[in-house]
């Protein structure tokens, strides 16, 4: 899927909730919120390969005894967690309403 069609999806869906066109079909809904927690949990994938990154750019200052640096590694692996945290709440959310549409 191209990105372009990624968008548009991701807007449709937006719009669908926006406006409850999707209130009278479960399944419809379901759908909608299994687009929009995919994409949260992709977000959420990006944001965490980006703070390891960091933290890979900034380990060596760490380990030469830098307190900043450490202080910053800490916030970074602080924030990971909380997204490793929030993609386990989703992927759970996720299977739920995968099992339910497979009903």
């Amino acid at each position: 899927m191209t990105e372009m069609e990624k968008q548009v999806m991701f807007r449709m869906a937006v719009k669908l909730v926006e406006y409850g066109i999707i209130e009278q079909d479960k399944e419809a809904e379901n759908l909608v919120q299994w687009f929009l927690l995919s994409s949260r949990i992709k977000e959420n994938n990006a944001e965490i390969r980006e703070l390891m990154k960091n933290y890979k750019e900034t380990e060596l200052q760490a380990r030469e005894g830098v307190k900043e640096a450490l202080k910053r590694n800490q916030e970074i692996c602080r924030r990971r967690d909380e997204l490793y945290h929030q993609q386990n709440d989703l992927k759970g959310t996720v299977y739920k309403l995968e099992q339910e549409l497979n009903r």
